[in-house]
């Protein structure tokens, strides 16, 4: 791995990203925007440098960690690593990381999503978004490794 100090930087970045999400999840503290800014703006940065961390770049883990601090990041942001990643090879950047975060862009300009990953809570538990051709969902996801909805929706409700 070609990049070990930047690896170190995004899973630091993801931790306390991670931390401080957990800690609202419990309610021990509110949530601060400028943690997503302060990591968008690194991640830019990072990007300029050597490109999207693929997993060559930073390993598999540091490669997963920048997918998820893209998903938390301003929606043009997110379009931009979409972009750079879906450029990668596909043994550079996960597949399922790609569907999440189109998904994730779709759901924010008012699309319907095309994996189904993007859920919503109500008072029945995790209900899916609008989806496009949801008779075809399941063999969508499976392109990309992702389980079947019901599976995904009874984890998500066990959750609870």
């Amino acid at each position: 791995m070609a990049n070990e100090l930047l690896a170190g930087e995004i899973l630091a970045m993801a931790d306390e990203d991670q931390r401080l999400r957990s800690e609202v999840a419990v309610k021990t503290r509110q949530w601060d925007p400028s943690v997503d800014e302060l990591n968008a703006r690194r991640m830019r940065a990072i990007i300029s440098e050597i490109g999207w961390p693929t997993i060559s770049k930073v390993g598999a883990q540091a490669e997963h960690m920048a997918w998820l601090l893209a998903q938390h990041a301003e929606l043009d942001f997110q379009k931009e690593c979409f972009a750079l990643m879906a450029r990668e090879p596909a043994d550079e950047v996960c597949a399922r990381h790609l569907a999440y975060l189109e998904d994730r862009i779709r759901v924010r300009e008012g699309l319907p999503q095309r994996y189904g990953t993007q859920l919503q809570k109500s008072e029945n538990g995790w209900e899916l978004l609008p989806t496009l051709d949801p008779e075809d969902l399941d063999a969508r996801r499976q392109t990309v490794g992702l389980e079947p909805i019901a599976e995904y929706l009874d984890g998500a409700r066990r959750s609870l």
